[in-house]
């Protein structure tokens, strides 16, 4: 790549995505100097450098979940950030995750201005909807997968793919001593509750962990709990949705310090997705949980090739490590 000035267009509609993304964009800065980044992201991609034309928060959605309400603002961001790339072409459209929402993007840009593009972290076709592949053929130029056994996959599908492995594996480390200096936390137990970044999961999940966590505290009466929300925003979502469950509760909200919490804690429930894995990689024994609509969980459930829902448990030899508690 030339240094010329060249525009790289970026799109995530979750906190996972928007940390992938900061993480990206600062790699290939530190190579390419002179690159410039627009996009979709939150605060982690805004502060490495990317304009944003959206906030990730208005794509974000897991399943059937909210869409009836919020289809026809997504579709309208869709069509306007399509139209704005279309307007002002970028050298290259880079799909953080969110495959809903980014493959569409990419098969608009390539079949009609000739944009290069590449699909950071493949949909889950190793788990459900297989027949993905066909369109995802005809969306991308090269998809770059976070785990090893994806690749198969792409390679039998004839579709360009690399196994480039997840940034949280060097991200983490299993300093809990230095982690609860950090967190000026000296409970014991010490347990960390991780009810999910989406409006939807907080609102299915953070009853039901807090309510785990009255029960822990009867068996444990020394406890203590701490919530680490992605952000202040996110922190007064939870603590709407907890209402009198946080009375008498010994709980110590944290906003944006969830690797930190899971490094220092001595266990954690935790909603399914990459925090599982940021829990393994930091040597936090977890349960995962996860509740879905009635809906969403019965399309899944036709739909699904494993029974499984933690990466973890397809990642590591051993049977069913991490214990789930889903629905």
């Amino acid at each position: 790549m030339a240094e010329a000035s060249r525009t790289i267009a970026l799109a995530a509609a979750e906190p996972s995505g928007d940390q992938l993304g900061a993480h990206l964009i600062c790699g290939l800065r530190a190579r390419f100097p002179s690159l410039t980044f627009i996009g979709i992201g939150g605060d982690a991609m805004a502060k490495a450098g990317c304009r944003l034309l959206y906030r990730c928060e208005r794509i974000g959605l897991i399943g059937f979940d909210g869409l009836l309400s919020r289809l026809g603002d997504i579709l309208r961001v869709r069509r306007d950030f399509i139209r704005h790339l279309q307007n002002h072409p970028v050298t290259l459209y880079i799909g953080l995750d969110a495959p809903d929402f980014n493959l569409p993007v990419e098969r608009r840009l390539r079949a009609q201005g000739g944009i290069p593009c590449v699909q950071y972290v493949s949909p889950t076709v190793w788990a459900w909807r297989r027949g993905r592949l066909r369109g995802i053929r005809q969306a991308v130029d090269l998809i770059l997968l976070l785990y090893p056994f994806e690749l198969p996959l792409y390679s039998q599908a004839g579709i360009p793919a690399a196994f480039v492995g997840h940034p949280t594996a060097h991200q983490l480390n299993r300093d809990r001593e230095g982690a609860r200096l950090t967190l000026g936390l000296d409970a014991d137990p010490l347990i960390a509750l991780l009810p999910g970044s989406r409006a939807s999961e907080l609102s299915r999940l953070t009853v039901p962990l807090l309510s785990s966590a009255h029960a822990l505290l009867k068996r444990y009466p020394n406890a203590q709990f701490i919530v680490p929300p992605v952000s202040p925003a996110q922190a007064e979502v939870f603590t709407g949705q907890a209402g009198g469950l946080l009375d008498d509760l010994p709980l110590h909200l944290r906003p944006g310090e969830a690797r930190t919490a899971l490094q220092a804690a001595d266990c954690a429930l935790v909603a399914s997705g990459t925090a599982s894995l940021e829990a393994a990689l930091a040597g936090c024994p977890h349960v995962v949980v996860y509740r879905l609509s009635a809906a969403s969980h019965w399309l899944l459930r036709r739909l699904a090739y494993v029974e499984r829902a933690s990466i973890v448990n397809h990642l590591l030899p051993k049977a069913d490590p991490v214990p789930e508690l889903l629905q």
